[in-house]
Formats: C-alpha cells, structure tokens, sequence
C-alpha cells in the first residue's frame, strides 16, 4: 500500500501545478511537490543548473529522509523524466510510477534545446512562492483575476 506520493512539475510548471491533486488526496496519504533542482525561482547564485541527474538524486533525498524512505512518484512532462531516471537509480524507493506526457529516450536535439531554455529562464523569484522547496504556498491565487489575464483554468504565479 502506498502511503506517500511525490509530485514533479514539468518544465514551466511549479509545484503549484499539483495543488488540485494534493488537496484531493486522503488525509491519510502524505504528499510532496517538490521543485525540480535546478527550476526553482530566485536560486540565482546558487550554481543550479538543471540536469536529469541531479534532479533524480534531489528526487531521491526528498524519498529517503521526507517519505519516509519509499514513494509514489508521479510526473509530468519534464518531471516524468526525472521520476522515470530516479526509479532506474533508485528503485528500492519507488512503489509505484505515473508517467504523464513524457517520453523514455528523448532526442539528444531535443534535451539540447531544454537545457538552453532552462539556461535562459529568468532566476528571480515572485513574491508569492514559499522559502521552504518543498510547501506548497498557503495563500490561494484568485482564479477569476488568472481566467480575465491569461485564459488558463490554472493559477499561473503571475496572477498571484
């Protein structure tokens, strides 16, 4: 039975993107949305720079010491890569895994062309987002302000 999960944001994403799904689980299931190393806003200086492997490992050590030693780890795009490489490094911490939109063996091209958007992303944090890397922020984004500037049913952390 699995009694932790794990959620990884894709490229773009945040640990926001996962905020229906953590609040809808049991209260009994412990829940994790971590950033991905390497993603997180306001890191600047810090020498983060995304790679799958380090990302997997971050992934691990939040399984190890914060789940308790095993996890479901579900992803989407870009975070299913990351769960994807952390349970073929780690399998022992890996109950189960949810892959959602990702592929097993990208192009080289293609992880190429990541990196450099990853590169280009700007390192400065909002406002809104929490200190600790792996709670959600508390203050809900007031989704009809996020609907009349972007269209998009989800809160982007510029509508915050």
């Amino acid at each position: 039975m699995v009694d932790s999960v794990v959620f990884l944001h894709g490229l773009g994403g945040s640990p926001l993107s996962w905020e229906a799904q953590t609040a809808a689980l049991p209260a009994n299931l412990q829940a994790n949305a971590p950033w991905l190393h390497g993603l997180r806003p306001g890191r600047s200086g810090q020498n983060e720079t995304f790679t799958l492997e380090a990302a997997a490992r971050q992934v691990a050590t939040t399984v190890e010491f914060d789940q308790g030693g095993h996890a479901a780890l579900v992803g989407h795009s870009l975070g299913a890569l990351v769960a994807l490489r952390c349970a073929l490094d780690r399998p022992e911490l890996v109950d189960r895994l949810v892959l959602l939109g990702a592929t097993a063996d990208p192009p080289r091209s293609a992880m190429w062309l990541q990196s450099l958007l990853i590169r280009l992303l700007p390192k400065t944090g909002s406002a809104g987002w929490t200190k600790n890397a792996y709670a959600l922020p508390s203050r809900k984004p007031d989704a009809q302000a996020c609907r009349s500037t972007s269209g998009m049913c989800w809160p982007p952390p510029w509508c915050w």
